[in-house]
């Protein structure tokens, strides 16, 4: 094992992880009764304090131990994103998406043996960061530290760096990779040594100084290469001395150029104007539609301008994300379908309001648009980063939404919706070969009376069938990644990829699950001691190294 490490006077050593398990050992799932907490939570069960504690290293393993058989056909990358350095000096981040970018890849060979490597992504917010040993820049939910007040006036007029991509990982152009966040442009990196490449460049009409923020995750067509997102564009009014919000929604051609930094041109899809506009996390593709859910959760300026003016005045800044938006219930979800290929959008469906973060498929039937979402009657509660690193997180309520189904006529401009009771879902993956059409299976984790388990869900028959081989007393899994075999004609044929922590020692390891059986089949564990904190979405790049 080769690496180096970052210093920070908060970041624990491998050492000190293994002292907290020991001296301070978490409250387990076991510890509790499920039933004393507010149905549809897990904050029982996750050590949060030892999750939160930030990375200190980078290494290099090039012979993982691997326990079971890996199957013949898993040959490739995985890679994940996720925040990793909380702190700089005596300086915490406010949220947890303000977090550092670690870059995280799983190498398997195909001979039963497999490699990781993390690195750090080279952005200038983080080298400003190192350099000054403080918060020295704006992040999405932290101001930089500057105890006079002159310098934070005049850091006002500064344009924010935005190159933090912490949450998203995917591949564009056929072979470009990025990463991407909530406020963040959109970073490129280099698979096989994991060098950062910095702020994808663009020539096109979105390149005109109006600002775009809250990109959804992407969505990539698997069958003509096509990569699709949308964003709020922040349009200066120079007339009336105002920023205009709309919704852009825009695609990557697969023939933009393949070489790595070379300038892209992105197709603009379409623009839509709203008075209320809100986040979008995800978006669904059918065959013919772009599926966009515009839900009752607009931009809160008051929220934004307030915690400005809070650190302007007192050089503190408390805003996180549930600050910059306003729960509006009282208003109706809006689901938008936009034709791929012209941009014309049909009138907006209307439905009851719901929060949602992912959807999970949606295809085309009987002149229908059938959706699949994960739903939460309200937004989870978020509290500061520095409540949860102190354990204090008995209030969160982020297990799992309920899985809805809306139906759409295309003819009558009706839309109908049917729930699946008892389900509290979450992250779902559904095979890439049925993403667009109708699917019976969907993939992710469940909230299982405060526990996190991996589950294959079944959308025909409303059956959840769970990791088997998993110790809930101690093994916590989070974002897994579906691979589907190659040339198999069974929907459920692949297996399913988590991270999974060992929540007493902090070690980590990925297993390996046959999704047919829901069975683990390997698991590849990373050296003991070295920490991966909370991290974001991953993908699996098959045959690529």
């Amino acid at each position: 094992v080769t690496g180096n490490t970052e210093g920070s006077p908060r970041a624990a050593s491998p050492a000190q992880l293994k002292a907290t398990g020991v001296d301070a050992p978490p409250r387990l799932v076991t510890d509790v009764n499920p039933l004393e907490g507010p149905e549809g939570t897990y904050n029982v069960g996750i050590d949060f304090k030892g999750w939160l504690v930030s990375a200190n290293e980078e290494i290099e393993d090039l012979n993982l131990r691997v326990e079971g058989t890996l199957p013949a056909w898993l040959r490739g990358s995985l890679v994940h994103a996720g925040p990793a350095k909380f702190e700089f000096g005596e300086n915490e981040f406010v949220d947890w998406v303000d977090g550092q970018a670690m870059l995280y890849r799983v190498r398997i060979n195909g001979d039963g043996k497999a490699e990781y490597r993390n690195k750090w992504l080279d952005t200038s917010n983080h080298r400003a960061h190192r350099e000054a040993g403080r918060i020295a820049v704006r992040e999405t939910c932290s101001r930089p530290h500057l105890p006079f007040i002159w310098d934070r006036i005049k850091y006002m007029f500064e344009p924010p760096n935005n190159e933090n991509g912490n949450l998203h990982i995917s591949q564009f152009a056929n072979s470009r990779l990025c990463s991407m966040s909530v406020g963040s442009a959109l970073v490129e990196f280099e698979l096989s040594e994991m060098k950062t490449f910095g702020k994808i460049p663009f020539n096109d009409v979105l390149s005109d100084g109006n600002i775009l923020i809250f990109h959804a995750e992407p969505h990539l067509d698997h069958v003509t290469g096509e990569w699709f997102t949308c964003a709020i564009q922040l349009v200066i009014d120079k007339e009336k001395f105002k920023l205009t919000p709309e919704y852009v929604v825009y695609s990557i051609k697969p023939d933009q150029p393949k070489e790595l930094g070379a300038e892209l041109k992105r197709n603009l899809i379409t623009r839509i104007s709203t008075e209320h506009p809100s986040p979008v996390h995800t978006i669904a593709l059918t065959k013919k539609y772009i599926v966009m859910i515009q839900i009752p959760y607009p931009l809160n300026w008051d929220g934004m301008l307030n915690a400005e003016g809070r650190w302007l005045l007192t050089g503190q800044y408390e805003g996180n994300l549930n600050d910059y938006n306003t729960w509006e219930p009282h208003r109706p979800t809006l689901i938008r379908l936009i034709d791929r290929e012209t941009g014309e959008q049909l009138p907006p469906f209307e439905t009851d309001p719901f929060f949602f973060f992912h959807c999970i498929n949606s295809f085309e039937e009987d002149n229908c648009v059938i959706l699949d979402v994960v739903c939460y009657n309200e937004p989870p509660v978020g509290f500061p980063l520095r409540q949860a690193r102190s354990g204090d997180v008995e209030d969160w309520r982020g297990g799992g939404g309920e899985v809805r189904r809306f139906k759409m006529d295309l003819a009558s401009g009706e839309i109908t919706s049917s729930g699946w009771p008892n389900n509290c879902f979450d992250e779902p993956k559904v095979n890439p070969k049925v993403d667009g059409i109708r699917h019976k299976y969907s993939f992710g984790v469940i909230d299982d009376n405060g526990m996190l388990r991996l589950t294959k869900q079944d959308h025909d028959t409303q059956e959840v069938f769970k990791w088997l081989g998993q110790d809930v007393s101690r093994e916590l899994p989070w974002q897994p990644v579906f691979i589907p075999e190659p040339y198999s004609e069974k929907e459920d044929a692949g297996v399913l990829i988590s991270f999974v922590r060992d929540q007493p020692t902090g070690d980590t390891y990925c297993v390996v699950i046959n999704t047919e059986t829901m069975q683990d089949v390997a698991k590849i564990h990373f050296p003991k001691g070295h920490h991966v904190p909370l991290h974001g979405h991953g993908t699996f790049l098959q045959g690529q190294f």
